[in-house]
C-alpha cells in the first residue's frame, strides 16, 4: 500500500514539474510577445510625436486653422525647393515672402 502512495506520489510530483516547466515556456513567449508589441507601440509613438511636432510648426506659421488646400501645397513644395537649394520663381518668391493673407 505504501507502494502505491509513493508511485502516485512520484506521479504527480512528475506532473506538476512538467507543468511548470510547460507554465515557464508559455510565461518566456508572452513575455516576448510583449516585448514585440511595445515595440512596435513605441514605432507608432515615435511617429505621432513627428506628427505632432510638424503640425505645431504649421500652426505656428499658419496659425490655428491649417489651410489644407493648393496653395499650401505650394508653399510647403517651394519652402521645401528653397531649403534644397533650388532655384524659385517670381510667384514661389512671393509667396514665401509675401505678405499672409490668411
Amino acid at each position: 500500500m505504501t507502494q502505491v502512495k509513493v508511485a502516485e506520489a512520484d506521479d504527480m510530483v512528475y506532473k506538476l514539474v512538467s507543468s511548470k516547466r510547460s507554465l515557464s515556456s508559455n510565461h518566456e513567449r508572452f513575455i516576448m510577445e510583449y516585448d514585440r508589441i511595445i515595440s512596435q507601440l513605441d514605432i507608432v509613438n515615435a511617429r505621432l510625436n513627428v506628427m505632432a511636432e510638424m503640425r505645431e510648426r504649421q500652426r505656428q506659421e499658419y496659425g490655428r486653422g491649417l489651410p489644407n488646400d493648393a496653395l499650401f501645397k505650394v508653399k510647403e513644395t517651394a519652402k521645401k525647393k528653397l531649403e534644397s537649394g533650388s532655384k524659385l520663381s517670381f510667384d514661389e518668391l512671393k509667396l514665401l515672402y509675401g505678405e499672409k493673407n490668411e
